[in-house]
């Protein structure tokens, strides 16, 4: 039997997180954030398997 690494997953596996103000949702290899409320500042960081940024915003969210 192949030993699990972690963050290894099945590809039909679907995954959410939810804590306000945003729910996370992953299906397949797309990561999806659904903002409840408002945010200032939001810091995005992509990183690779070393856990080097390869990409990094910062934006903001208004929910109207």
């Amino acid at each position: 039997m192949a030993e699990e690494k972690k963050g290894d997953r099945d590809e039909e596996e679907d995954r959410s997180i939810s804590h306000a103000p945003v729910e996370v949702e992953m299906l397949n290899d797309e990561v999806m954030l659904h903002f409840m409320t408002s945010i200032d500042e939001l810091l995005i960081q992509v990183v690779n398997s070393k856990g080097a940024i390869v990409h990094e915003e910062l934006i903001s969210i208004t929910i109207r």
